[in-house]
């Protein structure tokens, strides 16, 4: 394979050739200025050696000449002097002025030289006068001035052919390897190169083909062991994984019959001491249970499979169940416990609840476990309000027995106690481990401040963001309580999962197919002074779309007109304008979250109805006496406990053991929901589920919810794969069953339109 690339030749070989064609002609150029320095300074040194022999030889003949009037004499030897080239002017004179001048006036960068004349007689000395000679340089300038030229030609001559030499040189001995190596260099085989061979003629790059053959054959060999180690890592992994599921599996499933028969024990006539008994027995399944889910978490966060998932956080919920968890389990040790929480924290928050209420759980229960006097405190702060998120601080005091410095750095580390705790306060090591991994997840970090004998405070700091709409539940009520909706959607399936959806809230839902029975309904409903609250559309329908339909709506009723929400399964950025034009209040795109559709209609209803009242509520949910239910189950006791749970909902059961006792049973009979096991003999919950929505129709479609001791991210995702509707984790309670079955199933009262 041949990746890369081709080689760009000019890149390299012309930018060495630049290189050395500049340094080229630098040098010879910096030669050629020091020879012509050299010859400048030896003439200028001859023009001062000639100026200084008049002195030493024609100064005393001039004088002779003048002493003795021989005027022809002296006026010859003044010609033959400034007849030197080195000599450019002659001037001699005596006090009355000028006796004789030849040749051009000395400029101001000249060499002038001067003597004076004196006549010796009878050992008298008289001054004659001044001999003044001077250099303009004249022949010297000259003489570089021709010889320049000749320099310049020949540094462009000596310049080109080094560089003409260098192109040849960079050519044949770097730029032609190189090519022919880049060529064998590009070829890649199994994800490492191939390696070279350099030809013949350039026998001096064979260092270089030993040296980079070499590093091949060792990349090659890293390769492959990195290669082995991942492979073993995966299977380590997977193995890993199987045993976990395994594990979980085999101890949730006799651990669902533990609990869910203590559950029902307990509702039945007890004395005190077997009341004891058995809730002693529920309080230790729970403890193991607790453990296993510790052991499953730790797993998660060594694959990095540890996820938040953000949903409506509501904060003093939070302190409730915390007060509920432990206000017993301190009041048996003596124990003053508190939960103060900040009462402007804004009540409803976006942030995920269960691991918050995890990392509280841990902390507060390490505290009551290891404080024998004293108290427990729980205080939630708000650090910081901004417009859309909240900072809080959590913290967790306690008057226990403290942590030494040196045991505080290690604490939060897998399978790390303190070594001061005593035996009967010891676990697992993994709580502080998990918790710190969750709150680095949501941003923050637990910090420990603890002195011995005093006590210790843990203290993390959480940004939450502020949920759309912050209304308490009570106000909930009030706003869906019977209000009359209609839901306008030509799929049976969208329209039973949404009219599900709204009669959960306490709604009245109103079905219609086709949108040209809508006006009519709405005009039906304002004459009988009960009308529309809001009206839920799709978008995309036959004969008319969502659009449309509104506004006709608007058109035809103006001020009288519902509430108008779409819903679509083909949410689009461009119907913004679309929406706002056409006067619908809420868009909300398939799939959804149920509390994303609630937060839009307590908005919308909020809107209509701005002065609402708090009501009280009633506590009543929906009932489900009535249903029927398939549990499919392999394990006898597992399968007696969710019947009688069920039972006690006044719900209809019929059970299988495997698949195919369930697909006989399905078809036999119409189900309103069914609870699958996983994992089964013959015919496990996959293939079953998988097999029924084969064959049923989409327009009556079963509800089936995996009730499995799995417990891992992968199995969740394999049972809605496999077309399950949602999911419980084993050991199951009777709350979630019934919220399950509430969720899935319809239990108000619907109208449906279909002429």
């Amino acid at each position: 394979m041949k990746v890369g690339s081709p080689l760009t030749r000019p890149s390299l070989s012309a930018g060495i050739v630049t290189k050395l064609a500049l340094s080229w002609t630098v040098l010879t150029a910096l030669f050629t200025a020091l020879l012509l320095l050299g010859d400048y300074q030896t003439h200028k040194a001859d023009v001062e050696r000639a100026l200084q022999q008049v002195g030493n030889r024609d100064v005393s003949a001039m004088t002779g000449h003048l002493w003795r009037v021989e005027t022809q004499a002296f006026e010859q030897q003044i010609e033959q002097l400034i007849a030197q080239p080195e000599i450019d002017y002659i001037h001699v004179y005596d006090a009355d002025g000028s006796l004789i001048e030849r040749g051009v006036e000395p400029a101001a960068q000249s060499l002038q030289k001067r003597w004076s004349l004196i006549a010796t007689d009878e050992g008298n000395e008289y001054t004659l006068g001044q001999l003044e000679v001077a250099s303009n340089y004249t022949a010297l300038n000259a003489y570089f001035g021709d010889s320049a030229q000749w320099v310049f030609l020949g540094w462009l001559a000596v310049s080109g052919l080094g560089i003409i030499s260098s192109m040849w040189i960079v050519r044949r001995h770097l730029d032609r390897p190189l090519l022919a190596l880049h060529q064998q260099v590009n070829q890649w085989e199994n994800g490492i190169p191939t390696p070279i061979q350099v030809p013949r003629q350039f026998h001096h790059w064979r260092g270089f083909e030993t040296r980079y053959n070499a590093m091949i054959t060792a990349l090659g060999q890293q390769l492959t062991q990195l290669e082995d180690a991942k492979h073993d890592a995966e299977k380590a992994s997977q193995k890993k994984s199987e045993f976990l599921a395994n594990m979980s599996h085999e101890i949730r499933t006799p651990m669902n019959g533990i609990i869910g028969m203590a559950s029902l024990l307990k509702s039945t006539r007890l004395n005190d001491e077997q009341q004891e008994f058995v809730e002693m027995l529920e309080t230790s399944s729970m403890s193991l249970l607790d453990i296993i889910n510790d052991i499953l978490d730790f797993s998660k966060i060594e694959a990095g499979k540890l996820e938040l998932e953000p949903l409506e956080l509501n904060i003093f919920e939070l302190g409730k169940d915390l007060e509920n968890l432990f206000i017993l389990r301190a009041k048996e040790k003596q124990l003053a416990f508190r939960c103060e929480i900040d009462a402007d924290i804004s009540p409803l928050l976006i942030g995920d609840a269960p691991r918050l209420r995890q990392v509280m759980i841990n902390l507060v229960g390490n505290a009551i476990k290891f404080t024998e006097c004293g108290e427990v405190v729980v205080s939630i702060k708000q650090v910081s309000d901004e417009d859309t998120a909240s900072v809080l601080r959590f913290e967790v005091s306690d008057t226990g027995p403290g942590i030494p410095v040196e045991e505080q750095s290690r604490i939060f580390g897998k399978f790390e106690q303190g070594d001061s705790l005593t035996a009967a306060a010891r676990g697992t090591g993994l709580g502080l481990a998990i918790s710190q991994q969750i709150v680095n997840l949501m941003g923050g970090r637990i910090t420990l401040n603890s002195e011995v004998n005093v006590g210790s405070l843990f203290t993390f700091t959480v940004r939450f963001e502020c949920a759309d709409i912050p209304l308490a539940t009570p106000v909930e009520a009030y706003l869906f309580a019977g209000a009359p909706m209609l839901l306008v959607d030509d799929s049976r399936l969208n329209m039973r999962i949404t009219t599900a959806q709204l009669s959960n809230l306490g709604c009245q839902v109103t079905c219609c197919m086709h949108p040209d029975d809508v006006i009519p309904l709405i005009r039906e409903r304002l004459d009988s002074h009960y009308p529309f609250k809001v009206i839920l559309l799709d978008k995309v329908m036959p004969k008319m779309d969502g659009f449309r339909l509104a506004e006709q709506i608007i058109a035809t009723f103006a001020d009288k007109s519902p509430a108008i929400m779409m819903l679509t399964a083909a949410p689009d950025a461009l119907d913004k304008p679309r929406v706002e034009r056409s006067g619908i209040e809420g868009y909300l795109g398939r799939p959804y979250q149920f509390n994303d559709l609630k937060a839009h209609l307590v908005r919308i209803l909020q809107q209509r109805q701005p002065t609402l009242g708090v009501v009280r509520s009633t506590g009543k949910g929906t009932s489900l006496a009535g249903l029927h239910v398939l549990v499919v189950e392999d394990s006898k006791v597992n399968q007696r406990v969710t019947e009688a749970i069920l039972t006690q909902l006044g719900v209809h059961v019929r059970s299988a053991a495997d698949g195919e006792q369930a697909l006989a049973l399905w078809k036999s009979q119409p189900f309103d929901a069914i609870f699958m096991d996983c994992q089964m003999p013959v015919m496990d919950g996959y293939q079953a589920a998988e097999h029924i929505r084969a064959q049923e129709s989409r327009f009556n479609r079963t509800p089936i919810i995996a009730l499995t001791a799995n417990a891992t991210t992968e199995d969740k995702e394999a049972c809605l794969a496999a077309g399950m509707d949602d999911y419980i984790a084993k050991p199951v309670r009777q709350h979630e069953l019934a919220t399950m079955l509430r969720k899935h199933t319809f239990t108000s009262q619907t109208y449906l339109v279909t002429h």
